[in-house]
């Protein structure tokens, strides 16, 4: 991600990282992403969580978290605008279901 943002890992913290991995992860359109979420951390080995994939396991998790409780201020869109976006984006992804 760094890498295609032209950022360099030294100068970039969260504030540039995870507004590009939010992108990314809801482009990946991964299926089933919650339950890969919760079989990872119920099952990998606690002490995995203390190393670069653990920080992305929690990278992922905040991702999702976002998702699931987004509110049109944090998008600076009226109501409106956000309802009539989260429509199209449903509609969308029934479409491709």
């Amino acid at each position: 991600i760094f890498n295609v943002l032209g950022l360099s890992k030294d100068a970039s913290g969260a504030d540039d990282f995870f507004p590009a991995f939010l992108f990314v992860v809801l482009n990946a359109n991964v299926r089933n992403l919650w339950c890969n979420i919760e079989y990872i951390r119920k099952f990998r080995n606690p002490s995995d969580f203390l190393s670069k994939a653990g920080y992305c396991f929690v990278n992922l998790k905040s991702a999702v978290s976002f998702f699931q409780n987004v509110e049109p201020g944090a998008l600076s869109m009226t109501k409106d605008d956000f309802e009539n976006e989260m429509d199209l984006a449903i509609a969308q992804v029934s479409s491709q279901n």
